[in-house]
């Protein structure tokens, strides 16, 4: 087809960056127009904005632009593009010919998959793009960046240290005079009072006898109250809403209230972190006397989980109930969403693929107990239409009985046999989740995300002849209508993901989805996952949304339109902080992801920054402002292990001799501490040297008693042999506490042996780092007391430059009477080096 490129310019006046932050204004009777036919992709240069972009100082180019905009004729697909650093395409969401837009761009958001991201300082020039066929009238072009730059969460404040006392998120009402009582002298016993879940007073009391032998017992006259009431006497309870929780240590007793049940997780747990901070690690239990009340933002805080990895090693199922509690509740999530597919032995859908290490009936049962006696419910999860070719679709034969075109991506809703298996399945988990009436869910998560129809792709003879004939968004609507009316039924409520009704997102592709948004039923609770989501939710305010994100963001678009947060789990192993399949992920998933969000979705509102949300590029954000100054304290406080027979002080060991490989890293060799704990690190020559581990094994001397070791270590990945570790494209080696890369024989004087696993990911994280986001977030493992850092000669791939990054593990040592004669240290994967830097005894109580 002949091309037929036509400009019709209209006067217009090109305004500087100024109060009124526009560009370009046309008049409204004469408005700029781009024409194209037959185009498969045309640029054309929006007049002067070059010239304008580079008069205004780089400090000060806008971050966030509108168009006002109308689709004449729209035949194809149109987009923005922005040069800088490299191009960044935008889709144009232009709903219909004929009306007035106002068209939010916001060219980061689009920039998260590029490893270079969107500086908006180096901003050049914004171009629009054509491709197949259409007419469009531009009125205004401007920024909608106004007001002074803001300044993130905790920018410019000093870190917290590690031995300070702090709650984090902080609390919105806090009192406290420094004074700290011994435990005991409040008796030996607590009372109970209201509904109150058994599991946080379990961890409170475990905590209190592991770490500081207090047995504390159940008694009706305890000074030590737990209770679940609507009023208690707590300055400030009454303005407690959702599942918020209060703290009153006075010399008179102790009180820990909620008005939820699920607050008393929060409350007890705020209570065990004070008496770790104040007593420290040894000695007697001491409680700080202070007032603390409160309370979320938001009443939905869900963790999201896809449980994939159980296809590559099966998750225990207490420690995965481990692990929830220990981290994501830490982190004060109030429900777990578990989408099982192939790693369940569903009886419902025999021909749907089912892993070999997959949970039984049983397995998942006590999954549930565990989490349940949190006060958490259970959500269950399913893709509902697309998205399904890993469950229920994923072999020849579920494919062919369940798939619309005998395909892996959709099921077909006009098969009888497919209807039967989906309502039976979703019936199945329902009932699973629902085992303990009181904490049955509220809640059911249908998917619908990304459906990925595959029919036009096949010669007509071969495409489904039950949906022969039906609009691709009208089956949307249909089964969105069919889940809804069955949850209705069993008093849920339908959660579904927008990204197919999302205009910015997938809802102007060739299905349209939507055009059918209006008629999704209102009932019906949206989950938005994307930055392509959030524009449009203040839209879609007739429904109640959810931001669930696909790792962690601090993106506020759309935030006070919403009423739940959540976060999707798509990594294998959220609690390693280096995991080996989707390591890159996995920073965005991890602990510290979820601790920083906490603060978000608890606390405060995202600010509005010049950040993508956490793409790979350093940003301004506020996860990185927060991480900055909670950082080294959220490891260590939620690394904390009983050390029942330490004392209070270390004795570094001299490794020299044994040190034989020189760091190539810079590291400050001035360090008299690393997580509190003194260092004795071996230099040659003004250079770090570090014992590399072998296969035969390196023996270290030790010739002492000591109740604890503490390793600073390291464990590189050599660039050729990344893709086979990380597990790319490989079989997975997934270990639940990181795939051991070292260990430790410890041998005693009288013969005995202990060993010290190190795990990657769960004692020691990736040495070789780059500064964004997502990479400092997977610095902190789950088994460490602190971090040490540095500078790496040589840049990324990508010409980024390195961190080195060195971990403190805390192996607490079983037989503390007993001298320990020396240590084998031994590699223990040949794609992975293994280093210690430095190597502290604690002492042992006399």
């Amino acid at each position: 087809m002949k091309r037929i490129i036509a400009f019709a310019w209209a006067s217009l006046s090109l305004c500087a960056f100024g109060e009124e932050r526009v560009f370009l204004k046309c008049d409204e009777a004469k408005p700029l127009r781009f024409e194209f036919s037959g185009v498969k992709h045309r640029e054309f240069q929006l007049p002067g904005l070059k010239e304008a972009f580079a008069a205004i100082p780089p400090e000060e180019r806008p971050r966030d632009f509108y168009i006002k905009c109308r689709a004449v004729r729209l035949d194809g697909g149109m987009s923005w593009k922005v040069s800088a650093n490299g191009n960044i395409s935008y889709i144009l969401p232009i709903s219909q010919t004929g009306r007035v837009e106002t068209v939010r761009i916001r060219p980061e958001i689009v920039s998260m998959r590029k490893t270079a991201g969107y500086d908006y300082c180096k901003l050049k020039d914004l171009r629009l793009v054509g491709s197949g066929s259409g007419e469009i009238e531009i009125f205004e072009f401007g920024t909608t960046d106004v007001g002074p730059k803001p300044v993130p969460h905790d920018a410019g404040l000093p870190p917290v240290g590690i031995d300070d006392f702090a709650i984090f998120p902080e609390p919105r009402i806090f009192k406290r005079d420094g004074t700290a009582l011994p435990l005991e002298s409040f008796g030996g016993s607590y009372r109970l009072e209201g509904d109150v879940p058994p599991a946080p007073v379990d961890r409170f009391v475990r905590d209190m006898k592991d770490f500081y032998g207090v047995d504390l017992k159940e008694s009706k006259d305890a000074r030590i109250v737990v209770s679940v009431a609507g009023s208690c006497d707590i300055p400030g309870y009454d303005r407690i809403e959702h599942d918020g929780f209060a703290i009153a240590v006075t010399k008179q007793g102790i009180r820990v209230a909620a008005k939820d049940p699920k607050g008393i997780a929060f409350g007890l747990g705020v209570l065990s972190d004070s008496v770790k901070m104040v007593s420290g690690d040894v000695g007697e239990a001491k409680v700080p006397l202070m007032t603390v009340v409160d309370w979320p933002r938001m009443g939905v805080r869900l963790l999201n989980d896809q449980t994939l990895a159980v296809k590559y090693q099966k998750y225990d199922a207490d420690f995965y109930a481990d692990m929830f509690e220990r981290f994501a509740l830490a982190a004060r999530f109030n429900m777990l969403a578990l989408e099982p597919g192939a790693v369940y032995k569903w009886a419902s859908a025999p021909y749907s693929p089912v892993n070999a290490s997959a949970w039984d009936r049983a397995e998942f049962e006590h999954l549930v107990d565990r989490i349940n006696a949190n006060a958490v419910s259970v959500v269950p999860k399913m893709n509902g239409l697309g998205h399904v070719n890993h469950w229920p679709l994923g072999n020849a034969e579920a494919d062919r009985r369940y798939g619309e075109d005998g395909n892996k991506m959709v099921l077909c809703t006009a098969n009888p046999e497919t209807v039967k298996m989906h309502f039976d399945s979703f019936a199945e988990i329902l009932s699973i989740c629902s085992k303990n009436p009181k904490y049955a869910p509220r809640y059911f998560h249908a998917g619908m995300d990304e459906v990925r129809w595959q029919t036009d792709d096949l010669p007509p003879e071969k495409r489904c002849r039950l949906c022969a004939g039906r609009a691709k968004n009208s089956i949307f609507l249909e089964w969105i209508e069919r889940m809804d009316d069955w949850c209705r039924a069993r008093d849920l409520k339908m959660v579904m993901w927008v990204d197919m009704i999302r205009a910015y997102h997938n809802g102007l592709n060739k299905f349209r989805c939507l055009d059918i948004e209006p008629k999704i039923p209102k009932d019906v609770i949206y989950a938005n996952w994307s930055s392509h989501d959030f524009f449009e939710i203040p839209a879609t305010a007739g429904h109640e949304n959810w931001k669930c994100l696909t790792g962690y963001k601090d993106d506020p678009e759309g935030d006070e339109f919403i009423t739940g947060y959540g976060l999707y789990i798509c990594v294998y192993n959220w609690w390693l902080s280096s995991a080996t399949v989707k390591l890159f992920g996995s920073g965005a998933y991890g602990l510290m992801a979820q601790h920083i969000l906490a603060d978000q979705m608890w606390r405060r509102k995202p600010s509005r920054h010049a950040g993508d949300g956490g793409s790979l590029q350093a940003h301004e954000g506020d996860g990185m402002s927060l991480l900055n100054r909670w950082g080294d304290f959220l490891l260590r406080n939620w690394s904390r292990k009983p050390i029942p027979h330490g004392a209070a002080t270390f004795a570094p060991v001299d490794i020299s001799g044994t040190a034989a490989e020189k760091v190539a890293a810079e590291m400050d060799l001035s360090t008299k501490a690393v997580g509190g704990v003194p260092v004795s690190l071996p230099v040659k020559d003004g250079a770090l040297m570090a014992v590399a581990a072998t296969e035969a094994g390196v023996t270290i001397p030790v010739g002492r008693r000591a109740a604890s070791l503490c390793f600073l270590h390291a464990a590189p990945v050599a660039p050729e042999n990344k893709k086979l570790f990380y597990g790319f494209g490989t079989s997975c080696r997934i270990e639940l506490e990181g795939v051991k890369v070292a260990e430790y024989e410890v041998e005693y004087a009288d013969g005995e042996r202990e060993t010290v696993r190190v795990g990657h990911g769960w004692n020691v994280p990736a040495w070789s780092s780059l500064d964004s986001l997502y990479y400092r977030f997977a610095r902190y493992p789950a088994d460490s007391r602190g971090i040490w850092t540095g500078r790496l000669p040589d840049p990324a791939e990508n010409g980024e430059s390195q961190t080195a990054v060195a971990s403190l593990y805390e192996w607490v040592n079983p037989h503390p009477q007993k001298t320990i004669a020396s240590l084998r240290l031994k590699k223990a994967t040949s794609l992975i080096d293994y280093s210690l830097f430095a190597l502290t005894l604690r002492n042992c109580r006399k």
